[in-house]
């Protein structure tokens, strides 16, 4: 979130983090983290990609609060953490970095079902 606030340049400061990262961390692979993070930030990109693409939808913003928040439910996200993903990520950098996460887990995810399967 603190990169996509980054990308987005947003006025409202975020917490500062624990770890201190370089720009090859932000890497969309992420292949120097171990696989149970790296399935975290995924989840967390496909969370910020839902409430984006919602964001985006006509119909979903003329839906009521309470249905609007039953839909993101519906796909894991609560509306507290869509709303923190539109304010913060934002940017067209910020979403497609999110995109770009995204991808590079489909591609390393076949690419390690691959690798076990021939081993």
């Amino acid at each position: 979130m603190a990169h996509c606030a980054t990308l987005s340049a947003s006025e409202e400061p975020l917490p500062a983090t624990a770890l201190s990262l370089r720009a090859c961390h932000f890497d969309p692979c992420f292949l120097w983290a171990p696989s149970d993070a790296r399935a975290a930030v995924v989840t967390w990109a496909l969370h910020v990609f839902i409430a984006q693409l919602a964001a985006t939808i006509q119909s979903f913003e003329e839906l009521p609060d309470d249905c609007a928040g039953d839909v993101l439910e519906f796909f894991g996200t609560s509306p507290k953490e869509s709303e923190l993903a539109a304010f913060h990520c934002s940017s067209l950098v910020a979403q497609n970095w999110v995109r770009a996460v995204l991808a590079a887990a489909v591609v390393v995810g076949a690419i390690t079902s691959f690798h076990e399967k021939i081993t």
